[in-house]
């Protein structure tokens, strides 16, 4: 059994992709939350299974993934821990800046736990998630998490101390991504082009564009070569990007993310 400790955005993702995969049936999964209408809403929408107490969802879940906010985990931890099968129960955390070593020392330091990093399209199923594994998890442990995260999406296992580079590239990513479009979109509006064709134009050539480079395997570079004609009117836009220092400002941005995130994960 699956149990969703969090009903909110996240939590219902996962449920979602869980149920839509094929790979879980709503029956082998509960959740909770402190919402009695989140709770309501997610039984009476996916059929999943809705504990009354924290104690009947501890004790009727195997995989328990932790889908709350940061700040409520010494609390609920602390409620969670008298609770705990340490050879039976595998929690999953997707909490952003908690480390492996901070749960453990809610927890316990026997317990098999593994930190995850998804990002904001898994609520489309497109997620982008990295996992790392404290030194407790069996590969049986993996595979269940990868089942898990591969139902919202793609998976990567990496070692923990890469997760603020993830947090910083994918996890923020949509965010940059949004303002670039918001920017092209702009563009086209400067040019003459209504809001709504801009944005149809733009956001098709993005998917498309992705599409191409994931379904032949091109390297970025040869995906711009493609379209790059010489003397073109491509090679003359991307003129004007590099005299802006475009790949430059991307590069400051993430890395800038990157130490916002090793700076909130101390705490």
């Amino acid at each position: 059994m699956i149990g969703l400790l969090g009903g909110g955005n996240m939590g219902e993702a996962i449920i979602k992709g869980m149920i839509l995969s094929g790979k879980f049936l709503n029956s082998e999964i509960n959740v909770t939350d402190v919402s009695n209408e989140r709770v309501s809403y997610l039984k009476n929408q996916y059929g999943v299974n809705t504990p009354d107490t924290l104690e009947s969802f501890i004790l009727n879940s195997d995989v328990i993934v932790l889908a709350v906010k940061p700040q409520v985990f010494p609390n609920l931890l602390k409620s969670v821990k008298p609770l705990v099968d340490k050879d039976r129960h595998l929690f999953i955390s997707i909490a952003a800046g908690v480390k492996l070593e901070k749960i453990e020392e809610y927890l316990g330091n026997n317990l098999k736990i593994v930190r995850v990093m998804p990002n904001t399209p898994a609520f489309v199923l497109q997620s982008m998630s990295a996992l790392a594994f404290n030194k407790n998890i069996k590969d049986s442990d993996k595979q269940i998490s990868f089942k898990i995260f591969e139902a919202i999406g793609e998976s990567v296992e990496l070692d923990e101390n890469y997760l603020d580079a993830v947090t910083a590239l994918s996890g923020s990513g949509p965010g940059y991504i949004s303002m670039i479009l918001e920017a092209f979109s702009d563009a086209g509006v400067k040019i003459g082009l209504s809001r709504d064709i801009a944005n149809k134009l733009i956001i098709q050539t993005f998917v498309g564009t992705l599409e191409l480079i994931k379904r032949e395997n091109l390297k970025f570079i040869d995906a711009k070569n493609i379209v790059t004609s010489p003397g073109g009117t491509t090679i003359s836009g991307i003129h004007e990007l590099e005299k802006g220092g475009f790949k430059g400002i991307i590069m400051n941005c993430v890395e800038a993310a990157y130490k916002k995130s090793i700076e909130l994960s101390k705490g």
